[in-house]
């Protein structure tokens, strides 16, 4: 998002809003704000109803995605998550392919 801000020169100047560090709350209005910059910025033809409706369903995909990590999450702190060995895995795919 860009806002313009006057300098002592009184010439705009265009500042950039960083986005929300992860794990700041943002209100729900401000997440529907950025969600339909994004969204208008993609298709500008949407009307109020379509963008309400479009944002309650990236609503409910986040909250599952951040559900999903949560457990994900949770399983790492008591030792149930090990590290990603490539190799193995790449070795793994190259088996079953061979099947």
């Amino acid at each position: 998002m860009v806002h313009a801000v006057l300098t002592q020169s009184e010439k705009p100047v265009a500042k950039v809003r960083q986005p929300m560090a992860i794990g700041i709350a943002e209100t729900e209005i401000q997440a529907f704000y950025d969600f339909l910059g994004r969204r208008i910025s993609d298709a500008p033809a949407i009307t109020p109803e379509e963008s309400v409706r479009e944002f309650r369903a990236y609503q409910r995909e986040l909250e599952r995605a951040r559900s999903e990590l949560r457990d994900s999450h949770e399983e790492f702190l008591h030792g149930k998550a090990k590290p990603l060995d490539v190799d193995v895995l790449m070795e793994r795919v190259r088996s079953r392919l061979a099947e």
